[in-house]
């Protein structure tokens, strides 16, 4: 654990003016994670399975994009957003609310490690005795928004904690991005009312990704996977049919088909017993 205070030069400029002021930051991981360019993405410990596959999405894509994924480290939707950076290869900060020595929730332990084990950084302004204590979770958010280069809301009940994030995001003039809602949906009240606040509706990553190269900030595009490959990829593991196929690859049955043939013409794969395709080795 390193910590610093303002008069560091190691000291994040993100951090460096951001009210109310932080004297100290405590960090450990990579110290230059904080300077790069990311995103934040926030939502309720209570999520919903739209949610969560929401969250997967953005997260893996714009991870794979050279992105950093900022969160909370919280249950829901900070866990998950994390958990998809790290899967997807990505850098991914955490920000915690309390001090490195009450990790918070207790079962997100594994999660703080995996996070230091794949490059990434935490990072607090308590030191390391202090105790979670519910006024210090939304304090930290500042510091969420601060590290960010726009905000990322997933789902948020009206006045919770995610609103709190975004609030911060508007009075630092960061993009706040909105994922829309049914009407119906409790957790799509923050969004919502953000979107009618002026925040930007976005329904895909690649939405996020073309207003910052717009803004003239350069992002690797994600590299391409060819469909072919996909595929071979997923034979060379297990024997699948045309049906399983379909719904590994999210394709439809007649490009499956189209793609089978061609893979069996070149001599790639084969049908086997009756029970699927596999590669011929």
């Amino acid at each position: 654990m390193i910590t610093l205070n303002k008069e560091n030069k190691l000291f994040p400029e993100k951090l460096k003016k951001i009210k109310p002021e932080i004297k100290e930051i405590y960090v450990e991981g990579k110290i230059e994670n904080l300077n790069k360019f990311g995103i934040a993405i926030i939502g309720s410990r209570n999520y919903s399975k739209e949610g969560e596959k929401i969250t997967n999405e953005f997260s893996g894509k714009l991870s794979k994009a050279g992105i950093n994924i900022i969160s909370g480290l919280a249950k829901g939707i900070d866990s998950i957003a994390h958990e998809s950076c790290i899967e997807a290869k990505g850098i991914t900060i955490a920000v915690l609310g309390s001090g490195f020595n009450y990790i918070y929730p207790k079962e997100n332990e594994k999660l703080y490690k995996k996070i230091l084990e794949t490059g990434g950084t935490i990072i607090s302004e308590y030191s390391p005795e202090t105790k979670p204590a519910s006024k210090n979770f939304p304090k930290r958010n500042r510091i969420i928004s601060a590290l960010s280069d726009g905000i990322l809301v997933i789902e948020g009940k009206y006045r919770s904690g995610t609103t709190i994030t975004a609030e911060y995001g508007i009075k630092q003039k960061k993009p706040i991005f909105s994922i829309p809602h049914s009407i119906y949906n409790a957790y799509g009240a923050c969004p919502n009312t953000l979107i009618k606040k002026g925040g930007i509706l976005v329904t895909n990553p690649d939405e996020i990704i073309e207003y910052f190269i717009k803004q003239g900030i350069e992002i690797k595009p994600e590299e391409k996977i060819q469909f072919d490959d996909e595929i071979l990829n997923i034979l060379s593991k297990e024997i699948l049919t045309k049906e399983e196929l379909v719904l590994k690859t999210n394709k439809s049955i007649s490009e499956i088909n189209q793609k089978i043939t061609i893979l069996e013409l070149e001599g790639k794969i084969e049908e086997y017993l009756g029970k699927g395709y596999r590669i011929i080795e």
